[in-house]
């Protein structure tokens, strides 16, 4: 007994006819930009974007300045009790130590005598 034609299994598939596209070409390809390109294009962005924020500053950051020291109170951790411990420390470094007694001054006048 045969299959007829008409009838399909799964291993007896109708065969496929490919479509053929005679359309025009739609995409442009003349302005085409290699991925190093656009690579080496956004690594002279981010150069020019960093001169124009030290164009922000008055001073000159031509050298890498290791003695500038940051500001506390942006980071995003700080708190007001750290403030405050801050402000105590700048406080202190003018005022004498506890266990330290303050210098007489020197006075050279003599002192006045008792009136009677």
């Amino acid at each position: 007994m045969s299959i007829p034609k008409h009838i399909y299994t799964k291993y007896k598939r109708p065969g496929k006819i490919l479509e053929v596209n005679t359309k025009p070409a739609v995409v442009e390809t003349a302005g085409y930009i290699t991925p190093q390109q656009q690579i080496m294009s956004f690594i002279n962005a981010g150069r020019r974007l960093g001169d124009y924020r030290k164009e922000a500053y008055d001073a000159r950051f031509d050298d890498d300045i290791d003695d500038i020291i940051p500001d506390p109170t942006r980071d995003p951790n700080f708190d007001l009790a750290d403030a405050s411990a801050l402000l105590s420390n700048i406080g202190n470094q003018d005022a004498p130590a506890a266990g330290d007694e303050p210098a007489p001054a020197e006075n050279n006048e003599p002192e006045p005598e008792p009136a009677e």
